[in-house]
């Protein structure tokens, strides 16, 4: 083990370092509008400062046809803080604040802000909407008479048109110093899903008329934004043809944006979390681990880490994201949009009280300066995720793996279980180009903490318990998945023995591990979830099945039987016998070809 930093006598890291507390929950943009300390803790990240531009430019130019738009992304991405800064913007509701936080955007963005804060009348009225409410027309009304009564403008006039109403009230506000309207209906996809299941209860009538009136709205502008997690197409996709005809007529009118950001973003958002850091509580230790940094980077010369190690700010990002050791780091975005909820599972690991998270690691895991947080704490926060995700293509598998590795080396093997736990990481993320695993990375991520040779001590064990193996097709390491044997040798054992029915679904048996299946077609029919087990079978064991229940229908979920039968005459009996076992949860598969 290689020196590390010391230094004696600090006091707790809690002292040292504070995390902030804005990113604990999710926003909600009625009770969030409120208040101010939301909006002072905004990043104005490329994706916030894109989405800012579009609406200034809607809002500026006088005869827009830009003004009805749809934030569509995967859960976790901000769209709603987003739509929460937005609604600050335009309502003008914390002037100073928000002045401050557009300073740290580009130079065309604060000329755009500049503009809209000049002239007097450029203020709007923020509407809110949230999911599934009700009848939509209604419900349109219903809460722009609510943000009346929370901005003190009485409005005797109601037309029951809600169209009417809208403009009717345009003419109001425009006299109480507001330029217009901007309606923000987050959640709006529940709305939309609502109409898959029940197509009677979209309007999309009104939708259409409330987007052209929109687009139209000229100087007395109002706007729509929509916030959705998937395209509105995909969830027009699901909708009967004749309402999928109707919404083919409108879709034009959104102006659709994937709410994505397109540069490095995350790790310089990352560190705004960090709003105390050794760089100004511990300068003397965030001196030492200035040259720490410098020679971990020195000593990563594998071409990875793609746009993570060739930042241009990547050593004060470094610095001020301590204890997260870099590695952690630079995998933490990539492994929340994997397996996760993007930016919030990503805060919430930096800065929720659970398990294994950051906030816990520091109060309690935390032994002194030289402790930093590895990827085997990381691991530890994130395999619930990694585990849960059973879909085609996912990553359960490598949870499994991973956790039968550790159970095959000693517990002080510190060395051995974070190259197991950094491999499982670079798994899920699946990307040879930023975390190709091969020999010279792995030593690299680990370079101040084990030598060289401690890496190939580890992973030569490793591969000898059969939790790794080399993959000479494309040169990297992987996790062993299925039983730890020699194919070759237990082959060469086999080839003398003479093999019967039973003989060869016990091999089968003692080699290969049966799973559980999900059944789509199933679940889909009877609205409920079932697990079915897997397990293979003889010929003569599944003449013993007949006799009893197989599956009890109320209590046990299903069972897959794989049937091998030896000879020709074991088939046609095997297909004989099937046929009269009645249990409506056991599903038999047969190979086409008897085996013998």
């Amino acid at each position: 083990m290689k020196k590390q930093i010391k230094q004696k006598n600090n006091p707790p890291i809690q002292k040292w370092i504070r995390l902030s507390d804005s990113y604990n929950r999710s926003t909600n943009l009625e009770l969030d509008f409120k208040d101010s300390s939301r909006v002072k803790k905004i990043y104005l990240s490329s994706k916030f400062q894109e989405g800012l531009k579009e609406v200034f430019t809607s809002i500026l130019e006088k005869n827009s046809k830009h003004r009805v738009r749809v934030l569509s992304g995967s859960p976790g991405l901000g769209k709603s803080t987003f739509a929460l800064l937005v609604a600050q913007i335009i309502s003008k509701k914390h002037p100073k604040i928000i002045s401050d936080l557009m300073k740290k955007s580009n130079k065309n963005l604060k000329a755009d802000f500049n503009s809209l804060q000049k002239p007097r009348r450029t203020k709007l009225l923020p509407v809110f909407i949230n999911g599934y409410e009700g009848e939509i027309e209604q419900v349109f009304k219903n809460k722009l008479k609510e943000s009346l009564s929370e901005a003190n403008v009485s409005f005797k006039k109601q037309s029951k048109d809600t169209l009417k109403f809208y403009k009717d009230c345009l003419e109001v506000l425009k006299s109480k110093g507001y330029n217009g309207i901007f309606v923000i209906y987050d959640e709006f996809g529940k709305y939309l899903e609502k109409g898959v299941h029940n197509p009677t209860d979209l309007n999309i009538q009104f939708l259409q008329n409330f987007a052209e009136f929109c687009d139209r709205s000229g100087e007395k502008q109002c706007h729509l934004m929509l916030i959705t997690h998937l395209s509105v197409s995909q969830y027009a996709s699901q909708l009967p043809i004749n309402v999928q005809q109707e919404w083919t007529k409108i879709e034009g009118r959104f102006q659709e944006s994937a709410f994505y950001d397109k540069s490095a973003d995350d790790y310089k958002m990352i560190s705004t979390v960090f709003e105390k850091n050794i760089s100004e509580t511990q300068p003397i230790l965030a001196k030492k681990y200035k040259t720490y940094i410098k020679k971990y980077l020195s000593g990563f010369t594998e071409d990875a880490f793609e746009g993570f190690i060739d930042l241009k700010n990547i050593h004060s990002i470094l610095l001020n994201c301590f204890p997260l050791h870099p590695s952690v780091l630079s995998l933490l975005p990539h492994l929340s949009k994997k397996v996760a909820q993007n930016e919030r599972t990503l805060y919430t690991f930096l800065t929720r009280d659970e398990n294994h998270s950051l906030k816990r690691f520091l109060e309690g895991q935390f032994k002194d300066q030289t402790t930093l947080l590895m990827p085997y704490d990381l691991y530890q926060y994130f395999k619930f995720l990694i585990g849960k995700d059973i879909g085609i293509g996912g990553t359960y598998k490598i949870q499994l793996m991973a956790e039968e590795a550790f159970k095959k080396i000693q517990k002080t093997d510190n060395t051995s279980k974070q190259i197991i736990s950094l491999m499982a990481l670079c798994s899920v993320i699946k990307d040879t180009h930023f975390a190709p695993l091969t020999e010279k990375f792995i030593s690299s991520c680990f370079n101040q903490l084990f030598s060289k040779d401690e890496i190939k001590k580890s992973i030569k064990s490793l591969k000898t318990k059969r939790v790794i193996f080399f993959n000479k097709n494309t040169k990297q390491y992987l996790l062993q998945e299925g039983t730890p044997v020699d194919i070759d040798e237990e082959i060469s054992k086999l080839k003398n023995v003479t093999l019967t029915g039973r003989s060869l679904v016990q091999v089968l048996k003692r080699y290969f591990k049966t799973d559980f299946i999900i059944p789509k077609k199933y679940n889909f029919d009877n609205a409920i979830t079932r697990f079915y087990k897997t397990e293979i079978i003889s010929v003569e064991e599944l003449k013993a099945l007949t006799n009893k229940t197989v599956v009890d229908f109320y209590r046990e979920d299903g069972c897959v039987f794989y049937v091998i039968p030896f000879s020709h005459d074991e088939l046609t009996y095997a297909k004989s016998i099937i046929h009269k076992i009645p249990s409506p949860l056991t599903v038999f598969v047969l190979p086409k070809k008897f085996i013998e």
